[in-house]
């Protein structure tokens, strides 16, 4: 604009030829003006009539006629594996942000789940305002906790981490090996202090769940499910445990990860009422004695890492119903691990082996005819262990993950494939991977050629990648 006034201006010295164009230019400038403010109120013109008409197509669009019973389950489907993703549904309209907040079930699945960041204090405070909603929102439901520590490190080691990454950067290459001497020999206790640094410390987490338990632990009354993954630091893992000393009448489902055989000799107040389990997953049968329930009411027991057991321990175990035993770590296997003895399990109808139990196979079995046994194979090549039982469905995998590691071929799993059709022939269905399909195909068809193999197998189902039925056999038609 300065210069269009400085061009557009006369002089007494111009000659009028000059005088009469410099008027004809100020004249286009002011035509150019009077035009840009004519767009200017165009735009804004354009910009109404369409938010308008985008309210109206919105207004009348199909998804306005669903009913309120039909979104819902769309926002449960949209929030099943994420319930996080909430916050999409909430800034679409007024109609669906006032539908989701009066709706508890979109709010009683609280996850949180930590890393190895650095600045534990603004994760936290982010994590409290979603907490804050989902305990206002989820009204009087039973809660749905779930808690991943698993990739939490103690503040030390974070501020080690921190001061490697810092300084690294300006390390060259030939000093890094004098530079991690360095950092490995630093004593950090005087940085490992809240008052000198907070932003690594755990005790923001520790708030967090506080929030979650309430005064007085008055908040998990409520808690229905609980499933936590501990950090593979001691320390850590029994400050989070310790947390949980309040009374839990209500809660129907507990999930324990990476615990340790020797925390169930350290904690004693934990967990003080378990009225309600039907539903346990600890590490070993030592955690039963943590975790105080009562057994008559339990319907599925899983235990992950086990090594040993005494196998009365789970007489009192009168309703159970499904029972999943793990065992993937070969260097730790004991001759005795198990004693010789019996499992009584009257109303158990699905056994699941995942890896090598030791001394499994010695146990008998006072069970009902099953309705499936599920057998899983890992990386570990010691023969594999078959329970004493019948079932009417018996399945077989190489555990999905762990394939290429092991390098199953089909001569490895022929051993496998054999004992199962010789030892349960009282199955009428055999589930397993597709991948197998000639092996199986050509061991049925030898052993139906014997003569001697009496078996009540009618069905074969061989499983896709995504474990869905790809086709399915007729044993008769073989």
């Amino acid at each position: 604009m300065f210069l269009q006034s400085m061009t557009a201006h006369s002089i007494s010295s111009d000659p009028p030829e000059i005088r009469r164009k410099l008027e004809a230019l100020q004249h286009q400038h002011e035509v150019i003006e009077n035009l840009r403010s004519r767009i200017n109120v165009a735009q804004l013109e354009c910009a109404r009539l369409e938010t308008e008409l985008s309210e109206y197509r919105a207004s009348v669009a199909p998804i306005r006629r669903c009913p309120q019973e039909l979104l819902l389950m769309f926002f449960e489907y949209h929030t099943c594996k994420n319930p996080r993703l909430i916050r999409n549904v909430l800034l679409v309209c007024k109609q669906w942000y006032e539908l989701a907040i009066s709706s508890p079930r979109l709010w009683n699945r609280i996850p949180i789940n930590f890393d190895s960041d650095w600045d534990l204090k603004s994760a936290c405070e982010s994590i409290e305002k979603r907490l804050e909603q989902c305990l206002k929102f989820s009204g009087t439901l039973p809660l749905e906790l779930d808690f991943d520590f698993s990739e939490l490190i103690p503040p030390q080691n974070q501020i080690e981490s921190k001061i490697w990454e810092d300084i690294s950067k300006y390390i060259q290459e030939d000093g890094f090996r004098a530079f991690d001497t360095w950092v490995s020999d630093l004593n950090v206790d005087l940085l490992n202090d809240p008052a000198v640094i907070s932003i690594c410390q755990p005790h923001h987490i520790f708030g967090l769940l506080k929030i979650l338990m309430g005064k007085d632990g008055g908040i998990m009354s409520r808690w229905g499910t609980l499933r936590v993954e501990l950090p593979d630091d001691s320390e850590l893992a029994l400050d989070i445990l310790e947390l949980f000393s309040y009374a839990t009448p209500s809660l129907v489902r507990l999930q324990i990860k990476y615990m340790r055989a020797e925390y169930a000799s350290i904690l004693g107040g934990e967990f003080p009422d378990l009225s309600a389990l039907e539903h346990l997953e600890v590490s070993s049968a030592a955690d039963l004695k943590l975790f105080k329930s009562n057994p008559t009411l339990m319907q599925t027991l899983t235990f992950l890492d086990m090594q040993s057991c005494d196998p009365s321990i789970l007489t009192p175990f009168t309703r159970l119903q499904e029972l999943e035993v793990i065992c993937w770590v070969a260097d730790r296997l004991e001759e005795d691990s198990f004693s010789h003895g019996v499992v009584d399990l009257p109303a158990l109808r699905r056994l699941s082996v995942r890896g090598v139990v030791p001394n499994f196979g010695t146990l008998k079995f006072r069970v009902p005819v099953l309705d499936e046994l599920h057998l899983s194979r890992g990386y570990i090549e010691n023969p594999f262990i078959y329970p004493k039982v019948q079932a009417s469905r018996i399945s077989w995998e190489v555990e999905r993950g762990w394939s290429w590691i092991s390098k199953w071929t089909l001569d490895r799993v022929r051993l496998d494939l054999r004992a199962i059709l010789l030892q349960y022939r009282s199955a009428t269905e055999l589930r397993l991977s597709s991948r197998w399909k000639e092996g199986i195909l050509a061991l049925v068809q030898e052993l139906k050629s014997d003569g001697t193999w009496l078996s009540a197998l009618r069905v074969i189902n061989l499983e896709a990648e995504d474990g869905t039925i790809s086709e399915t056999i007729e044993v008769q038609e073989l």
